[in-house]
């Protein structure tokens, strides 16, 4: 018994290692600095029913929504999926976060029968919306953010569908980087299929899908006796937070641990918001259970063991589960963060939880800046996420920002035009970001969740806090300079 477990374990880590090989890949080759510096990305490795056999990922919030795009996915092509097709979907409400992330997939067929699919989930720099790139701090509707890309095909039998491919491009300020970067995506995942290609030479399929369930159930034991210590007893907690969005916004939650799953109800939750800080099911569901799994993340590999304990009550038109067409583009800085905050809060209240993550806070400060609108045809937005806050802990980053890279001041110099004159820890402690803009007369969308007591931060333009500019389209001329004051949470 021992031998087969150790031998199944071989064989997944085959597997798993595709997907990691994915991942670097796609860091390396990829245009866009939110894949190749932030990584806010993922790499994953779906089994036929679309469940995760590996995925390797960058951001708390792609923990559900690559799972749950792709089962949308293969549900609305179900029958009519074959060799050689490609399926992408960018859409919210198709279980997904926000309308410029998209989910690629790759079906990958062995003797005429689906196997084992590549798949990747990355932000793409712009894809049609009001304004260049993600960030409209007052959009309204998914319409003002992007196009709802819903579920679609590429490629269809090995043939490119140029139709949807120039109607995606031509959906671009940016439609040369975009197209670099979905044939990067593409690349990727037609060099895991080849990586798998290979181990299925070597091992029969069924060996296969048996090592990748062993592991699966593995991971499912794991997490299971992980949170076995929340047994017998139930957990309430909530967190509020005033924005400048929404006077008040609250998230309730009730946790209760029951024949080995985690169940969490999340009735009681804040009503749906007329601005863009609405989390989806999916990114809820994803941030809920960060605070939870934090203890054991120490295998950067995740698999469907990992989300099988988990149970969700998301109601609906919450602003934890909105209805079409709500915006969502800043649902992940603003509601995740509250999500977990909330589940914090009902952990602390009980006992034997100090294994249980108590370090999760985040929303940061940033910015995206563009040429005038109008001035050009193809407009490239360069974000601004040149910094970082400081967890509770005090170590670096909150494990809730996901991997957070320190950008390339020479990088951000040559291809933005960008000067970062300083980087440093304040009086406060808190990590302050200033650069200067050298690159002509630029305008700005900027987001700062506000002068609020869990995520104080600062941007100033020319030494003027936000709080007194607009935050949409506000001129950055040449020779201005855009500091970066990011939170202490620590200190709280």
């Amino acid at each position: 018994m021992k031998n087969a477990l150790i031998h199944s374990q071989i064989i997944y880590s085959k597997v798993a290692s595709v997907a990691a090989e994915m991942y670097e890949r796609m860091r390396h080759t990829a245009n866009s600095p939110a894949i190749s510096e932030q990584e806010s990305f993922a790499a994953a490795i779906l089994t036929p029913e679309a469940d995760l056999a590996a995925q390797i990922h960058g951001e708390p919030s792609y923990l559900f929504s690559l799972r749950d795009s792709a089962k949308h996915l293969f549900q609305y092509f179900a029958y009519d999926i074959q060799e050689g097709d490609i399926l992408v979907v960018a859409d919210p409400f198709s279980g997904g976060t926000d309308p410029q992330t998209i989910t690629l997939i790759t079906p990958m067929f062995h003797d005429g029968q689906l196997v084992l699919s590549p798949a990747i989930r990355a932000p793409l720099l712009d894809i049609a919306g009001e304004y260049p790139g993600y960030l409209h701090p007052q959009a309204t509707d998914i319409w003002q953010q992007s196009i709802r890309l819903t579920p679609i095909k590429l490629y269809r039998a090995g043939i490119l569908q140029k139709d949807v491919h120039n109607f995606i491009s031509k959906n671009s300020r940016t439609p040369e980087l975009l197209k670099s970067d979905m044939q990067c995506m593409i690349s990727a995942c037609r060099q895991a299929m080849q990586s798998i290609e290979h181990i299925l030479h070597r091992y029969d399929i069924t060996i296969v899908d048996e090592a990748i369930s062993s592991m699966i159930l593995h991971t499912r034991a794991r997490v299971e006796k992980h949170l076995s210590v929340l047994s017998n007893n139930t957990y309430k907690g909530s967190a509020t937070l005033r924005t400048n969005y929404d006077t008040e916004t609250s998230v309730r939650v009730k946790i209760d641990f029951i024949d080995n799953k985690l169940i969490t109800n999340f009735d009681g939750s804040a009503n749906y918001s007329d601005s863009a800080i609405n989390l989806t099911s999916s990114g809820t569901s994803s941030f809920a259970v960060l605070p939870l799994i934090a203890g054991i993340l120490d295998n950067p590999v995740i698999n469907e063991g990992m989300l099988m304990p988990f149970e969700f009550t998301i109601p609906s038109n919450s602003i934890l589960n909105p209805p079409y067409p709500a915006a969502t583009n800043l649902g992940t800085r603003v509601i995740g963060q509250l999500v977990t905050e909330a589940i914090t809060n009902a952990l602390q209240l009980g006992e034997n939880t100090d294994q249980f993550g108590q370090w999760m806070h985040g929303s940061k400060p940033t910015a995206c800046l563009f040429q005038p609108i109008g001035s050009t045809r193809h407009n490239i937005p360069i974000f601004l996420d040149p910094g970082f806050s400081i967890s509770a802990q005090g170590w670096g980053a909150p494990l809730v920002e996901g991997i957070t890279l320190l950008p390339s001041a020479e990088e951000l110099e040559v291809r933005h035009g960008l000067r970062i004159l300083l980087r440093e820890l304040n009086d406060q402690n808190r990590m302050v970001v200033r650069v200067l803009n050298m690159n002509g007369s630029l305008e700005g969308n900027f987001f700062l969740l506000g002068d609020t007591e869990q995520y104080s931060g600062e941007i100033l333009l020319n030494g003027v806090a936000l709080s007194e500019l607009s935050s949409l389209c506000t001129p950055v001329s040449t020779g201005a300079s855009i500091e970066f004051v990011y939170p202490n949470f620590s200190e709280q």
